[in-house]
């Protein structure tokens, strides 16, 4: 499969009810897509200043075996300019794919042991003969 990432949603809080930046305003989301089996990135996004709701539509390079490639975890983080909060991480494995291709969202889940939902990232899948 082809994985893009389309975007994400982030909620307008982190999980201790204050602002993503010090001084208020939005997040300014990034986000780094992991490869779970190989232990390295493999793509970063632009930051996107301001946004709660970031778009993208950046496909990640190369080719996934569903059964050998995954899982790829995208984590996203708030990267302003003197520093750089995780807002959560959201993994790609063979049993969250879709059974057709398309656009789907899954939740992104701060760290920890309650896992709060932070936001959603929008994929899209593209199957490759």
């Amino acid at each position: 499969v082809r994985v893009s990432i389309v975007g994400v949603t982030v909620s307008p809080t982190n999980p201790q009810g204050r602002a993503w930046d010090l001084v208020g305003g939005e997040a300014d989301p990034v986000v780094v897509t992991a490869s779970v089996p190989l232990h390295r990135e493999i793509d970063r996004t632009p930051v996107s200043q301001d946004h709660n709701n970031a778009s993208w539509n950046r496909w990640l390079p190369g080719v996934y075996d569903a059964a050998l490639d995954l899982p790829l975890r995208f984590t996203v983080f708030d990267d302003d300019a003197t520093s750089r909060e995780e807002i959560g991480s959201a993994d790609l494995d063979a049993r969250a794919l879709p059974a057709t291709a398309g656009e789907f969202a899954i939740p992104v889940r701060a760290a920890g042991t309650l896992g709060q939902q932070t936001g959603a990232l929008r994929l899209r899948i593209e199957d490759v003969p």
